[in-house]
């Protein structure tokens, strides 16, 4: 089964491997820029007290993003917990 959920559906400390992102060219482009790509490890570390946005561990580095662009990203969840997939 392929499973893709939304990024911003992943549980902080879990990890994930990017499928796609959808959306238009510019805003694919941005996300793409700052290391959202297909088959890049990403993992939610924490979020702000209303929940948006949230940081992300990619590529050796963090970005924030907030829901509205973690909801264009498509993931596969990771089996395991805190751990690189």
């Amino acid at each position: 089964m392929d499973l893709q959920v939304k990024l911003s559906e992943i549980p902080t400390g879990s990890s994930a491997i990017i499928c796609h992102v959808s959306g238009d060219a510019d805003k694919v482009r941005h996300l793409m820029d700052l290391g959202f790509t297909s088959g890049a490890d990403v993992r939610p570390l924490f979020s702000a007290a209303a929940g948006s946005p949230v940081a992300y561990s990619i590529r050796g580095s963090v970005q924030a993003l907030r829901r509205a662009d973690s909801d264009r990203i498509f993931v596969h969840p990771s089996s395991t917990k805190g751990g690189a997939a």
